[in-house]
Parts: structure tokens; C-alpha cells; sequence
């Protein structure tokens, strides 16, 4: 069992850089004209929460609301 280790250098890690032209040009693709950046509705997101998981919005016999 110890024969699996060794004394070697642990391998070096992946630089953190940030994305080049063709990873924002990709990224911009599915975005269409506007560019705009990601964004998340939370208000979208709850109405979906609350229709997929009905009674979970339920808080001490009060809907939860945003």
C-alpha cells in the first residue's frame, strides 16, 4: 500500500486567467445583438419553484411572497 506514494512535486495548477477573445465571442453567440450579461429573474424563479413544488411556499399558514 505505501508503494503508491512518493516524494515528487504535486502537479502544478491551471492559471487562473480570464477568458480570451474566442470564449467571450462564443459566450456573446447565444446572446444574440444585445450582448447582455446573465442575469437571473428571482421572481421568475420562485413562480417556477412554487408551480413545480406546490405547498413548499408555505411558511406557518402564509404564502410566501416576493
Amino acid at each position: 500500500m505505501l508503494g503508491q506514494f512518493n516524494t515528487a512535486r504535486p502537479c502544478d495548477r491551471k492559471a487562473n486567467r480570464p477568458p480570451g477573445q474566442a470564449a467571450l465571442a462564443e459566450r456573446a453567440r447565444p446572446l444574440g445583438a444585445g450582448g447582455a450579461e446573465p442575469r437571473v429573474d428571482l421572481a421568475e424563479m420562485a413562480e417556477v419553484i412554487r408551480l413545480a413544488f406546490p405547498g413548499s411556499t408555505v411558511l406557518a399558514d402564509r404564502e410566501v411572497t416576493g
